[in-house]
Protein backbone atom coordinates (compact mmCIF):
# COMPACT_ATOMS: atom_id res chain seq x y z
CA UNK A 1 0.00 0.00 0.00
CA UNK A 2 2.91 2.31 0.66
CA UNK A 3 4.82 1.81 -2.60
CA UNK A 4 3.27 4.57 -4.74
CA UNK A 5 0.75 6.35 -2.54
CA UNK A 6 -0.88 6.42 0.85
CA UNK A 7 -4.67 6.58 0.97
CA UNK A 8 -6.48 8.43 3.71
CA UNK A 9 -8.64 5.30 3.92
CA UNK A 10 -5.58 3.35 5.06
CA UNK A 11 -5.75 5.33 8.30
CA UNK A 12 -9.45 5.01 8.91
CA UNK A 13 -10.89 8.06 7.13
CA UNK A 14 -14.23 7.21 5.52
CA UNK A 15 -15.92 10.49 4.63
CA UNK A 16 -18.72 9.87 7.11
CA UNK A 17 -19.42 13.55 7.82
CA UNK A 18 -17.31 13.77 10.97
CA UNK A 19 -14.09 15.71 11.51
CA UNK A 20 -11.37 13.33 10.26
CA UNK A 21 -8.41 15.69 10.56
CA UNK A 22 -6.39 13.37 12.86
CA UNK A 23 -6.76 10.37 10.52
CA UNK A 24 -5.95 12.36 7.40
CA UNK A 25 -2.90 13.95 9.06
CA UNK A 26 -1.65 10.48 10.00
CA UNK A 27 -1.97 9.43 6.36
CA UNK A 28 -0.09 12.57 5.25
CA UNK A 29 2.70 11.83 7.74
CA UNK A 30 3.03 8.28 6.41
CA UNK A 31 3.13 9.48 2.82
CA UNK A 32 5.86 11.95 3.71
CA UNK A 33 7.89 9.31 5.57
CA UNK A 34 7.75 6.99 2.56
CA UNK A 35 8.22 9.71 -0.07
CA UNK A 36 4.99 8.85 -1.89
CA UNK A 37 1.76 10.65 -2.81
CA UNK A 38 -1.25 11.19 -0.58
CA UNK A 39 -4.56 10.20 -2.16
CA UNK A 40 -8.14 10.86 -1.12
CA UNK A 41 -9.83 7.68 -2.36
CA UNK A 42 -13.54 7.45 -3.08
CA UNK A 43 -15.69 5.58 -0.59
CA UNK A 44 -18.83 5.29 -2.68
CA UNK A 45 -20.18 7.41 -5.57
CA UNK A 46 -19.85 10.70 -3.66
CA UNK A 47 -17.41 11.07 -0.78
CA UNK A 48 -16.81 14.19 1.33
CA UNK A 49 -13.88 14.22 3.75
CA UNK A 50 -13.95 16.91 6.46
CA UNK A 51 -10.64 18.18 7.80
CA UNK A 52 -8.69 21.38 8.53
CA UNK A 53 -5.09 22.37 9.18
CA UNK A 54 -3.62 19.25 7.56
CA UNK A 55 0.13 19.65 6.91
CA UNK A 56 0.95 18.40 3.40
CA UNK A 57 4.38 20.07 3.02
CA UNK A 58 6.46 18.42 0.31
CA UNK A 59 3.69 16.04 -0.77
CA UNK A 60 1.83 15.43 -4.01
CA UNK A 61 -1.85 15.33 -3.04
CA UNK A 62 -4.42 13.83 -5.42
CA UNK A 63 -7.92 12.40 -5.27
CA UNK A 64 -10.31 10.05 -7.01
CA UNK A 65 -13.16 11.38 -9.11
CA UNK A 66 -16.25 12.20 -7.07
CA UNK A 67 -14.30 13.09 -3.92
CA UNK A 68 -14.62 16.43 -2.14
CA UNK A 69 -12.79 17.90 0.83
CA UNK A 70 -14.76 20.15 3.14
CA UNK A 71 -14.54 22.11 6.38
CA UNK A 72 -15.57 20.64 9.75
CA UNK A 73 -18.37 22.41 11.60
CA UNK A 74 -15.92 23.55 14.27
CA UNK A 75 -12.30 24.53 13.61
CA UNK A 76 -9.75 27.13 14.66
CA UNK A 77 -7.71 26.67 11.48
CA UNK A 78 -7.85 29.20 8.64
CA UNK A 79 -7.41 26.63 5.82
CA UNK A 80 -8.10 23.00 4.97
CA UNK A 81 -4.56 22.15 3.84
CA UNK A 82 -1.28 23.74 4.92
CA UNK A 83 2.36 23.82 3.89
CA UNK A 84 4.33 25.98 6.33
CA UNK A 85 8.06 26.64 6.12
CA UNK A 86 9.99 29.42 7.83
CA UNK A 87 12.13 32.33 6.68
CA UNK A 88 15.34 30.44 7.40
CA UNK A 89 14.07 27.01 6.46
CA UNK A 90 11.69 27.03 3.47
CA UNK A 91 10.05 23.88 2.18
CA UNK A 92 12.26 22.96 -0.80
CA UNK A 93 10.57 19.71 -1.83
CA UNK A 94 7.79 20.79 -4.22
CA UNK A 95 4.27 20.57 -2.83
CA UNK A 96 1.73 19.64 -5.53
CA UNK A 97 -2.02 19.71 -5.02
CA UNK A 98 -3.70 18.28 -8.10
CA UNK A 99 -7.33 17.70 -9.01
CA UNK A 100 -8.88 18.25 -5.58
CA UNK A 101 -12.41 19.55 -5.09
CA UNK A 102 -12.67 21.81 -2.04
CA UNK A 103 -16.01 22.80 -0.50
CA UNK A 104 -16.38 25.86 1.70
CA UNK A 105 -18.79 26.49 4.55
CA UNK A 106 -20.27 29.28 6.66
CA UNK A 107 -16.91 29.56 8.43
CA UNK A 108 -14.20 31.97 7.24
CA UNK A 109 -11.91 29.12 6.15
CA UNK A 110 -9.95 28.90 2.88
CA UNK A 111 -8.79 25.89 0.90
CA UNK A 112 -4.96 25.96 0.85
CA UNK A 113 -2.30 28.06 2.61
CA UNK A 114 1.36 27.75 1.65
CA UNK A 115 4.12 29.71 3.40
CA UNK A 116 7.87 29.78 2.63
CA UNK A 117 7.67 26.98 0.10
CA UNK A 118 9.42 26.62 -3.27
CA UNK A 119 8.07 25.37 -6.61
CA UNK A 120 4.54 24.71 -5.36
CA UNK A 121 1.77 23.77 -7.78
CA UNK A 122 -2.01 23.93 -7.35
CA UNK A 123 -3.41 22.43 -10.53
CA UNK A 124 -6.90 21.61 -11.86
CA UNK A 125 -8.52 22.07 -8.46
CA UNK A 126 -11.96 23.50 -7.76
CA UNK A 127 -13.02 25.49 -4.71
CA UNK A 128 -16.64 26.46 -4.27
CA UNK A 129 -19.05 27.64 -1.62
CA UNK A 130 -16.50 29.68 0.31
CA UNK A 131 -17.78 32.54 2.44
CA UNK A 132 -17.94 35.81 0.49
CA UNK A 133 -16.57 38.05 3.25
CA UNK A 134 -13.35 39.21 4.86
CA UNK A 135 -11.06 36.36 5.89
CA UNK A 136 -10.91 33.35 3.59
CA UNK A 137 -8.17 33.76 0.95
CA UNK A 138 -9.07 30.57 -0.88
CA UNK A 139 -5.65 29.74 -2.37
CA UNK A 140 -3.10 31.73 -0.36
CA UNK A 141 0.65 31.71 -1.02
CA UNK A 142 2.99 33.72 1.25
CA UNK A 143 6.75 34.27 0.76
CA UNK A 144 6.94 31.46 -1.78
CA UNK A 145 9.36 31.09 -4.68
CA UNK A 146 8.00 30.09 -8.10
CA UNK A 147 4.43 29.22 -7.03
CA UNK A 148 1.99 28.21 -9.78
CA UNK A 149 -1.83 28.07 -9.68
CA UNK A 150 -3.11 26.71 -12.97
CA UNK A 151 -6.41 25.51 -14.39
CA UNK A 152 -8.39 25.99 -11.18
CA UNK A 153 -11.93 27.20 -10.55
CA UNK A 154 -12.65 29.33 -7.49
CA UNK A 155 -16.04 30.51 -6.26
CA UNK A 156 -16.34 32.67 -3.14
CA UNK A 157 -13.89 33.93 -0.54
CA UNK A 158 -12.29 37.27 0.32
CA UNK A 159 -9.75 36.87 -2.50
CA UNK A 160 -9.72 34.01 -4.98
CA UNK A 161 -5.97 33.50 -5.49
CA UNK A 162 -3.47 35.48 -3.40
CA UNK A 163 0.30 35.68 -3.79
CA UNK A 164 1.75 37.67 -0.88
CA UNK A 165 5.44 38.60 -1.18
CA UNK A 166 6.01 35.72 -3.63
CA UNK A 167 8.73 35.83 -6.29
CA UNK A 168 8.08 34.48 -9.80
CA UNK A 169 4.43 33.75 -9.02
CA UNK A 170 2.11 32.64 -11.84
CA UNK A 171 -1.68 32.35 -12.07
CA UNK A 172 -2.66 30.77 -15.38
CA UNK A 173 -5.97 29.78 -16.99
CA UNK A 174 -8.01 29.92 -13.82
CA UNK A 175 -11.69 30.89 -13.50
CA UNK A 176 -12.48 32.97 -10.43
CA UNK A 177 -15.88 34.41 -9.55
CA UNK A 178 -18.11 35.69 -6.78
CA UNK A 179 -15.74 37.09 -4.17
CA UNK A 180 -15.34 39.89 -1.64
CA UNK A 181 -12.31 41.83 -2.91
CA UNK A 182 -9.76 40.75 -5.55
CA UNK A 183 -9.92 37.79 -7.91
CA UNK A 184 -6.17 37.35 -8.36
CA UNK A 185 -3.93 39.42 -6.07
CA UNK A 186 -0.17 39.76 -6.30
CA UNK A 187 1.22 42.06 -3.62
CA UNK A 188 4.27 42.78 -1.53
CA UNK A 189 4.08 43.12 2.20
CA UNK A 190 5.71 46.50 2.89
CA UNK A 191 8.24 44.87 5.24
CA UNK A 192 9.48 42.54 2.48
CA UNK A 193 12.54 43.45 0.45
CA UNK A 194 11.22 42.73 -3.05
CA UNK A 195 8.67 40.90 -5.14
CA UNK A 196 9.40 40.28 -8.81
CA UNK A 197 8.24 38.29 -11.81
CA UNK A 198 4.49 38.00 -11.14
CA UNK A 199 2.44 36.74 -14.11
CA UNK A 200 -1.29 36.52 -14.73
CA UNK A 201 -2.01 34.61 -17.93
CA UNK A 202 -5.38 33.72 -19.45
CA UNK A 203 -7.43 34.02 -16.26
CA UNK A 204 -11.17 34.76 -16.28
CA UNK A 205 -12.55 36.83 -13.40
CA UNK A 206 -16.25 37.53 -12.81
CA UNK A 207 -18.20 39.39 -10.11
CA UNK A 208 -15.45 40.84 -7.93
CA UNK A 209 -15.45 43.47 -5.14
CA UNK A 210 -18.77 42.49 -3.64
CA UNK A 211 -17.60 44.17 -0.45
CA UNK A 212 -17.62 47.50 -2.36
CA UNK A 213 -14.12 48.63 -1.36
CA UNK A 214 -11.89 51.34 -2.81
CA UNK A 215 -8.84 50.24 -4.75
CA UNK A 216 -9.75 46.64 -5.59
CA UNK A 217 -9.25 44.77 -8.86
CA UNK A 218 -10.41 41.70 -10.68
CA UNK A 219 -6.67 41.16 -11.10
CA UNK A 220 -4.39 43.36 -9.00
CA UNK A 221 -0.62 43.86 -8.83
CA UNK A 222 0.48 45.88 -5.80
CA UNK A 223 4.07 46.85 -5.03
CA UNK A 224 5.54 44.39 -7.57
CA UNK A 225 8.43 44.64 -10.05
CA UNK A 226 8.59 43.06 -13.52
CA UNK A 227 4.97 41.89 -13.58
CA UNK A 228 2.63 41.12 -16.47
CA UNK A 229 -0.97 40.41 -17.41
CA UNK A 230 -1.47 38.56 -20.71
CA UNK A 231 -4.80 37.48 -22.17
CA UNK A 232 -6.84 37.97 -19.02
CA UNK A 233 -10.63 38.41 -19.08
CA UNK A 234 -12.47 40.43 -16.44
CA UNK A 235 -16.23 40.63 -16.74
CA UNK A 236 -17.97 42.34 -13.83
CA UNK A 237 -17.20 44.78 -11.01
CA UNK A 238 -20.12 43.93 -8.74
CA UNK A 239 -20.76 47.46 -7.46
CA UNK A 240 -19.10 50.02 -9.78
CA UNK A 241 -19.21 52.70 -7.10
CA UNK A 242 -15.70 52.97 -5.61
CA UNK A 243 -12.84 54.96 -7.15
CA UNK A 244 -9.67 53.17 -8.28
CA UNK A 245 -11.50 49.85 -8.62
CA UNK A 246 -10.62 48.22 -11.92
CA UNK A 247 -10.79 45.12 -14.02
CA UNK A 248 -6.98 45.03 -13.92
CA UNK A 249 -5.00 47.27 -11.58
CA UNK A 250 -1.29 48.08 -11.27
CA UNK A 251 -0.53 49.97 -8.07
CA UNK A 252 3.01 51.07 -7.18
CA UNK A 253 4.48 48.68 -9.76
CA UNK A 254 7.70 48.94 -11.72
CA UNK A 255 8.22 47.58 -15.24
CA UNK A 256 4.74 46.16 -15.79
CA UNK A 257 3.16 45.06 -19.06
CA UNK A 258 -0.46 44.36 -19.95
CA UNK A 259 -1.74 42.97 -23.26
CA UNK A 260 -4.46 40.83 -24.79
CA UNK A 261 -7.00 41.84 -22.14
CA UNK A 262 -10.79 41.76 -22.49
CA UNK A 263 -12.57 43.85 -19.84
CA UNK A 264 -16.26 44.73 -19.60
CA UNK A 265 -18.81 46.03 -17.12
CA UNK A 266 -16.27 47.46 -14.67
CA UNK A 267 -16.08 50.91 -13.07
CA UNK A 268 -12.73 51.31 -14.82
CA UNK A 269 -11.12 48.86 -17.18
CA UNK A 270 -7.44 49.41 -16.32
CA UNK A 271 -6.09 51.54 -13.47
CA UNK A 272 -2.42 52.42 -13.08
CA UNK A 273 -1.58 54.52 -10.07
CA UNK A 274 1.25 55.46 -7.78
CA UNK A 275 0.02 55.85 -4.22
CA UNK A 276 3.50 55.92 -2.67
CA UNK A 277 2.84 53.19 -0.10
CA UNK A 278 6.10 51.54 -1.10
CA UNK A 279 8.29 54.64 -1.38
CA UNK A 280 9.65 54.00 2.13
CA UNK A 281 9.56 50.19 2.00
CA UNK A 282 12.79 48.16 1.69
CA UNK A 283 12.34 47.70 -2.06
CA UNK A 284 11.73 51.42 -2.73
CA UNK A 285 9.30 51.56 -5.62
CA UNK A 286 9.19 55.31 -6.06
CA UNK A 287 7.83 55.47 -9.60
CA UNK A 288 5.24 53.39 -11.46
CA UNK A 289 6.52 52.43 -14.92
CA UNK A 290 5.01 50.25 -17.61
CA UNK A 291 3.17 49.71 -20.85
CA UNK A 292 -0.34 48.74 -21.90
CA UNK A 293 -0.68 47.01 -25.27
CA UNK A 294 -3.56 45.86 -27.42
CA UNK A 295 -6.82 44.71 -25.84
CA UNK A 296 -10.48 45.71 -25.51
CA UNK A 297 -12.48 47.54 -22.85
CA UNK A 298 -16.24 48.03 -23.08
CA UNK A 299 -19.21 49.19 -21.03
CA UNK A 300 -17.07 50.87 -18.40
CA UNK A 301 -18.60 53.05 -15.70
CA UNK A 302 -15.97 55.81 -15.42
CA UNK A 303 -12.66 55.25 -17.25
CA UNK A 304 -11.54 52.77 -19.85
CA UNK A 305 -7.93 53.32 -18.75
CA UNK A 306 -6.62 55.77 -16.14
CA UNK A 307 -3.03 56.56 -15.17
CA UNK A 308 -2.79 58.70 -12.04
CA UNK A 309 -0.39 59.72 -9.28
CA UNK A 310 0.19 62.54 -6.82
CA UNK A 311 2.47 64.23 -9.39
CA UNK A 312 2.67 63.52 -13.12
CA UNK A 313 6.30 62.40 -12.95
CA UNK A 314 5.54 59.52 -10.55
CA UNK A 315 4.01 57.50 -13.40
CA UNK A 316 5.31 56.83 -16.89
CA UNK A 317 2.86 54.76 -18.91
CA UNK A 318 2.63 54.08 -22.64
CA UNK A 319 -0.74 52.92 -24.01
CA UNK A 320 -0.76 51.37 -27.49
CA UNK A 321 -3.46 49.59 -29.47
CA UNK A 322 -6.30 49.65 -26.94
CA UNK A 323 -9.85 49.34 -28.33
CA UNK A 324 -12.24 51.22 -26.04
CA UNK A 325 -15.99 51.52 -26.61
CA UNK A 326 -19.38 52.10 -24.96
CA UNK A 327 -18.36 54.53 -22.21
CA UNK A 328 -20.66 56.40 -19.80
CA UNK A 329 -22.48 59.69 -20.30
CA UNK A 330 -20.27 62.40 -18.80
CA UNK A 331 -23.38 64.25 -17.66
CA UNK A 332 -24.05 61.32 -15.33
CA UNK A 333 -20.42 60.44 -14.52
CA UNK A 334 -18.34 63.66 -14.34
CA UNK A 335 -14.77 63.56 -15.67
CA UNK A 336 -15.25 60.17 -17.33
CA UNK A 337 -13.17 59.34 -20.40
CA UNK A 338 -12.00 56.46 -22.54
CA UNK A 339 -8.42 57.14 -21.39
CA UNK A 340 -7.59 59.58 -18.60
CA UNK A 341 -3.83 60.09 -18.72
CA UNK A 342 -2.78 62.27 -15.78
CA UNK A 343 0.91 61.39 -15.80
CA UNK A 344 3.82 61.05 -18.20
CA UNK A 345 3.48 58.82 -21.23
CA UNK A 346 1.70 58.31 -24.52
CA UNK A 347 -1.54 57.19 -26.15
CA UNK A 348 -1.04 55.81 -29.66
CA UNK A 349 -2.74 53.50 -32.12
CA UNK A 350 -5.90 53.24 -30.02
CA UNK A 351 -9.49 53.07 -31.30
CA UNK A 352 -12.37 54.81 -29.49
CA UNK A 353 -15.91 54.06 -30.57
CA UNK A 354 -19.50 54.89 -29.57
CA UNK A 355 -18.90 56.82 -26.35
CA UNK A 356 -20.93 59.60 -24.76
CA UNK A 357 -17.88 60.65 -22.75
CA UNK A 358 -14.61 62.11 -24.02
CA UNK A 359 -12.07 59.86 -25.72
CA UNK A 360 -8.74 61.00 -24.25
CA UNK A 361 -8.34 63.35 -21.29
CA UNK A 362 -4.68 64.44 -21.24
CA UNK A 363 -3.94 66.23 -17.98
CA UNK A 364 -0.34 65.04 -17.60
CA UNK A 365 2.59 65.19 -20.01
CA UNK A 366 1.24 63.10 -22.86
CA UNK A 367 1.81 62.41 -26.54
CA UNK A 368 -1.48 61.57 -28.31
CA UNK A 369 -0.83 60.29 -31.81
CA UNK A 370 -2.22 57.92 -34.43
CA UNK A 371 -5.53 57.23 -32.69
CA UNK A 372 -8.99 56.90 -34.29
CA UNK A 373 -12.22 58.32 -32.82
CA UNK A 374 -15.59 57.14 -34.15
CA UNK A 375 -18.81 58.58 -32.74
CA UNK A 376 -17.08 59.78 -29.58
CA UNK A 377 -17.97 62.66 -27.27
CA UNK A 378 -21.67 62.90 -28.15
CA UNK A 379 -22.94 63.32 -24.61
CA UNK A 380 -24.51 66.69 -23.83
CA UNK A 381 -21.67 67.64 -21.49
CA UNK A 382 -18.74 65.89 -23.17
CA UNK A 383 -15.69 68.13 -23.58
CA UNK A 384 -14.00 66.71 -26.68
CA UNK A 385 -12.69 63.59 -28.31
CA UNK A 386 -9.29 64.78 -27.05
CA UNK A 387 -9.27 67.18 -24.09
CA UNK A 388 -5.95 68.73 -23.05
CA UNK A 389 -5.53 70.27 -19.61
CA UNK A 390 -1.87 69.30 -19.15
CA UNK A 391 1.01 69.38 -21.62
CA UNK A 392 0.29 67.40 -24.77
CA UNK A 393 1.45 66.83 -28.32
CA UNK A 394 -1.50 65.91 -30.55
CA UNK A 395 -1.02 64.71 -34.14
CA UNK A 396 -1.99 62.16 -36.78
CA UNK A 397 -5.33 61.35 -35.16
CA UNK A 398 -8.50 60.56 -37.13
CA UNK A 399 -11.98 61.82 -36.21
CA UNK A 400 -15.28 60.71 -37.71
CA UNK A 401 -18.89 61.42 -36.69
CA UNK A 402 -17.65 62.63 -33.35
CA UNK A 403 -19.64 65.61 -32.29
CA UNK A 404 -23.26 65.21 -33.31
CA UNK A 405 -25.61 67.77 -31.81
CA UNK A 406 -23.70 69.29 -28.86
CA UNK A 407 -22.44 72.57 -30.28
CA UNK A 408 -19.82 73.02 -27.56
CA UNK A 409 -18.07 69.69 -28.19
CA UNK A 410 -14.87 69.64 -30.25
CA UNK A 411 -12.60 67.04 -31.76
CA UNK A 412 -9.71 68.64 -29.84
CA UNK A 413 -10.08 71.07 -26.99
CA UNK A 414 -7.27 72.73 -25.05
CA UNK A 415 -8.64 73.77 -21.68
CA UNK A 416 -7.52 76.58 -19.43
CA UNK A 417 -4.02 75.80 -18.19
CA UNK A 418 -3.46 73.32 -21.02
CA UNK A 419 -0.39 73.60 -23.22
CA UNK A 420 -0.65 71.90 -26.61
CA UNK A 421 1.52 71.22 -29.62
CA UNK A 422 -0.92 70.28 -32.37
CA UNK A 423 0.15 68.84 -35.69
CA UNK A 424 -1.79 67.42 -38.61
CA UNK A 425 -4.99 65.51 -37.79
CA UNK A 426 -7.67 64.16 -40.12
CA UNK A 427 -11.32 65.18 -39.76
CA UNK A 428 -13.79 63.09 -41.74
CA UNK A 429 -17.57 63.06 -42.15
CA UNK A 430 -19.80 64.31 -39.39
CA UNK A 431 -17.16 66.45 -37.66
CA UNK A 432 -18.35 70.06 -37.46
CA UNK A 433 -16.31 71.42 -34.55
CA UNK A 434 -12.57 71.01 -34.90
CA UNK A 435 -10.42 72.62 -32.22
CA UNK A 436 -10.99 75.13 -29.46
CA UNK A 437 -8.45 76.85 -27.24
CA UNK A 438 -10.05 77.99 -24.01
CA UNK A 439 -9.04 81.20 -22.27
CA UNK A 440 -5.84 80.67 -20.33
CA UNK A 441 -4.53 77.86 -22.53
CA UNK A 442 -1.26 77.82 -24.44
CA UNK A 443 -0.17 76.65 -27.87
CA UNK A 444 3.53 75.95 -27.59
CA UNK A 445 4.68 74.67 -30.94
CA UNK A 446 4.21 72.82 -34.17
CA UNK A 447 2.30 73.51 -37.35
CA UNK A 448 -1.44 73.55 -36.82
CA UNK A 449 -2.70 71.63 -39.85
CA UNK A 450 -6.17 70.51 -40.86
CA UNK A 451 -6.14 67.56 -43.23
CA UNK A 452 -9.73 68.37 -44.15
CA UNK A 453 -10.75 71.95 -44.86
CA UNK A 454 -12.47 73.46 -41.88
CA UNK A 455 -13.02 76.70 -40.04
CA UNK A 456 -10.30 78.53 -38.20
CA UNK A 457 -9.91 77.19 -34.65
CA UNK A 458 -11.58 79.21 -31.91
CA UNK A 459 -9.18 81.28 -29.81
CA UNK A 460 -10.03 83.34 -26.75
CA UNK A 461 -7.37 84.65 -24.40
CA UNK A 462 -4.85 82.10 -25.73
CA UNK A 463 -1.09 82.56 -25.45
CA UNK A 464 0.80 81.62 -28.62
CA UNK A 465 4.43 80.91 -27.74
CA UNK A 466 5.98 80.25 -31.14
CA UNK A 467 6.53 83.12 -33.56
CA UNK A 468 5.35 82.38 -37.08
CA UNK A 469 3.22 79.42 -36.03
CA UNK A 470 1.21 78.29 -39.04
CA UNK A 471 -2.33 77.12 -39.61
CA UNK A 472 -2.15 75.09 -42.79
CA UNK A 473 -5.53 75.87 -44.38
CA UNK A 474 -8.78 77.62 -43.66
CA UNK A 475 -12.24 76.62 -44.89
CA UNK A 476 -11.46 78.07 -48.32
CA UNK A 477 -8.23 76.18 -48.57
CA UNK A 478 -6.12 79.28 -47.97
CA UNK A 479 -3.21 79.25 -45.53
CA UNK A 480 -3.19 81.25 -42.33
CA UNK A 481 -0.31 82.44 -40.17
CA UNK A 482 -0.26 83.86 -36.66
CA UNK A 483 1.13 87.37 -36.18
CA UNK A 484 0.42 90.22 -33.82
CA UNK A 485 -2.07 88.26 -31.78
CA UNK A 486 -4.37 87.34 -34.67
CA UNK A 487 -4.58 84.74 -37.46
CA UNK A 488 -4.09 86.30 -40.87
CA UNK A 489 -4.88 84.94 -44.31
CA UNK A 490 -1.81 84.77 -46.55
Amino acid sequence: KLRESVSVKDFGATGDGTDETTKIQAAANAAKANNVSLIFNANGPSTVYLCSGVDVAGLTVISDSGVSIGVPSVTSDSHILYCIGTVGSPITTPTKIIGLNFIGSSLAVGAVKLVYANDIIIENCTASGFLVTSGPNVFWQINCLNPLVIGCGVNGGENGITFESCNKATASNNTINNFWKDGVLFYTNPSSTTTTGAKSVGNTVDTFNQGDFDGRGGIQFYGVRDCSSVGDIVIDDANQTKDDTAGIRFRDCENFTCSGYTISNCLSGLVVNHIGDYASAPHLITRTLGSIGAGSISNFGKFGIVSSSATASENSVSITGAHIFNGPDISLVPLSAGISHRTEGSVSGCVFRDMLCSGVSASGQVTVTGNAFYNVGKGAFAIASIAVSGTASVSSNFFQDDQGSPTATYAIRVLSGGDATIGSNTYSTGVTHFTEFSSGSTMSGGTFALSRFGGVPTFSGVTINVAGLKLATNSAGKPYSYSGGVWNAL
